[in-house]
């Protein structure tokens, strides 16, 4: 299995532990009272986490992504859940999500949110409006193919400037090959005038 789709794999895992952990805790009559305290509790979990990282030094790139994106699931879908699932006033914090996670997971990540809330969404017990539902699903749907081309334009871009930094990289290093080259040469050319 290639680099990529392992990294899908694990990016999907985690969302989907997110949502049916975002799920489990706003659905819960307990824990459903203690949804403020729960974000801040992850806020300060994720700053910690993050200031933990720093300090070691050694954490990839892709480590501190996941982190982020994990974590912002989470809250976003707390958030969503706690006030309404589809018919929140904050449902709208989810195509921001879809973009995030098409430009720091991979660019399939996005539709595999999708259609994970999607199925989440259409398992809650109370609908409303089940038209205007639809439009909200609908549209997550519409959003997909616009963070897919974002995403995979910025992975391009990405590629393209650690292929500039390479070539920089390589000329500085002919640079000072050729400048090398140039003495070594001046210096022969003056024993060979000193030898005549």
């Amino acid at each position: 299995m290639n680099n990529i789709k392992r990294r899908l794999i694990i990016h999907s895992l985690l969302l989907t532990l997110s949502v049916l952990i975002a799920y489990i805790w706003t659905s819960s009559q307990f824990l459903s009272g203690y949804n403020l305290q729960f974000i801040a509790f992850l806020i300060t979990g994720y700053f910690a986490a993050r200031f933990i990282m720093t300090k070691a030094g050694a954490v990839s790139v892709k480590t501190r992504s996941s982190l982020d994106m994990t974590t912002l699931t989470l809250i976003i879908f707390t958030l969503v859940f706690s006030t309404g699932a589809l018919s929140s006033p904050l449902f709208f914090l989810l195509y921001f999500l879809l973009f995030g996670l098409a430009l720091l997971f991979e660019p399939g990540s996005s539709l595999f949110m999708v259609f994970i809330s999607s199925f989440v969404f259409l398992i809650l017990p109370e609908k409303k409006d089940l038209f205007s539902e639809l439009l909200q699903l609908a549209s997550l749907f519409m959003i997909v193919p616009l963070a897919l081309i974002f995403g995979k334009q910025y992975i391009k871009l990405m590629q393209s400037e650690l292929e500039i930094k390479s070539l920089t990289t390589e000329e500085k290093d002919l640079t000072k090959k050729v400048d090398q080259q140039q003495r070594q040469i001046a210096e022969m050319q003056k024993e060979i005038q000193r030898d005549s």
